[in-house]
């Protein structure tokens, strides 16, 4: 729940010094939750949010979750690593492109100008369950993909559990994290105060002159936080006495965060100003990949998600795999694939397999279930193909193979039947 620090203005050499002091601080994974695709929903506390700032988050959302500016966060995934603080498993997790859902202006029932984070955290959960806010959505281990963004108006002062307050020059904050615990798993929210020339935060979260920048900064820095390190708002809330889970990437320096490593340093990304973030294989404060990163097979991490415009495409899925996983309920998905259904798997192994070892792969069948609707036959033979019954007619005792050899015992199984089938002669 590292809050997004203030900006001082006008100390260009210190930011260049304080990049060069980030150098040694490389967050390390805690075994933690990471978002695998944010699907982001941007809530508007009340009806007096800034307009400006409310109506922009659309396209700035719909740009930035679509970009590079989260190909390369998949550095960050947590695929078969382990915790470096016990040791086990951490929650094999991609990370990649995600999705602007939409915007929400709730109506609070906690109508003060001073909030805590408890206090936010009990009426999103309270809109989400009253349907004023859409329920999070998942990935396909379960866990939440869904990133609540809210946006305060006006006047409105945000306390941390730390008791830090938002917009007080030096200590004060341009924005910070939380956790909200559902059904759906750990959802991540950010809390971003007013950035607008009526908010105290003016003149203290960016020197654009305009606003809107410096606001779609801020949101930049929480969600990169959230994506990398989603659980920090519970460890925050559990008395952060130890690194260890639930954090995911943190580093234990001044510094925590992927973001925090980068606060105010800048960028631009499709038109929009972001903020950078730690990369800890660029070994600096990036906004993208150096290159355009390769399309994610199964194995890889560090590479781009792909789509079904992927599909037959130069530099596309093509070759052995040349399908794209599109559905978010399947292990394998944003990753191209041999199949996702057994229309394209045909001969030995008809079957497109699903979960386990055999995901997305073409398989032999395993049984008659597997075969009714392919257009080969509606039974698995001992080939593995799906195909027709096997004749039973003409003396054949049932041993013909449809398609392909017979199995060895099988085989002799049926010479023993073959055999006894023949009738002996009879002596005169």
């Amino acid at each position: 729940m590292r809050p997004r620090s203030r900006r001082l203005l006008g100390l260009a050499l210190a930011f260049l010094a304080a990049r060069e002091a980030h150098a040694d601080n490389h967050p390390a994974y805690y075994g933690g939750h990471v978002v695998s695709n944010p699907n982001v929903v941007v809530v508007s506390w009340g009806p007096n949010v800034d307009s400006s700032v409310a109506n922009g988050m659309a396209s700035f959302y719909t740009s930035i979750l679509q970009s590079p500016y989260l190909d390369w966060v998949s550095e960050y995934a947590t695929v078969g690593l382990t915790s470096v603080s016990d040791g086990d498993a951490g929650t094999n997790q991609r990370i990649g492109r995600g999705a602007f859902v939409g915007l929400y202006t709730i109506t609070p029932s906690v109508t003060g100008t001073t909030l805590s984070n408890t206090q936010v955290l009990t009426e999103l959960q309270a809109q989400i369950a009253g349907h004023a806010l859409p329920p999070p959505t998942s990935d396909a281990q379960g866990n939440a993909n869904t990133v609540f963004m809210v946006n305060f108006p006006p006047g409105v002062t945000l306390i941390t559990y730390g008791g830090q307050q938002s917009c007080l020059p030096v200590t004060g904050f341009c924005g910070t994290t939380d956790t909200l615990v559902l059904e759906s798993g750990s959802v991540g929210v950010g809390l971003i105060p007013d950035q607008s020339p009526d908010g105290g935060c003016i003149g203290l979260c960016g020197t654009d002159p305009n606003y809107f920048n410096n606001a779609t900064e801020v949101h930049a820095h929480v969600l990169l936080n959230l994506v990398t390190n989603v659980e920090d708002g519970l460890w925050y809330q559990g008395g952060n006495s130890a690194f260890q889970r639930p954090l995911a990437w943190y580093n234990i320096g001044a510094e925590h965060q992927v973001a925090d490593i980068c606060t105010d340093m800048p960028a631009d990304v499709a038109g929009f100003t972001v903020e950078t973030g730690w990369s800890n294989l660029q070994g600096a404060c990036v906004s993208g990949p150096v290159a355009p990163l390769p399309l994610c097979t199964s194995g890889q991490t560090y590479c781009q998600q792909c789509s079904s415009t992927d599909v037959g495409q130069d530099g596309g899925c093509t070759g052995a795999t040349p399908l794209c996983a599109t559905d978010a309920t399947d292990e394998a998905f944003g990753e191209c694939v041999e199949c996702t259904t057994g229309a394209t798997c045909t001969g030995t192994t008809p079957v497109c397999g699903k979960g386990g070892a055999s995901n997305d792969t073409c398989r032999a069948c395993s049984g008659d279930a597997e075969c009714t609707t392919n257009t080969a036959g509606p039974h698995c033979l001992t080939s593995g193909a799906c195909g027709p019954e096997a004749s039973s007619g003409g003396g054949s005792s049932g041993c013909a193979s449809a398609n392909g050899p017979l199995s060895a015992p099988f085989a002799l199984l049926c010479l023993l039947l073959l055999r006894n089938a023949v009738p002996k002669r009879r002596r005169a």
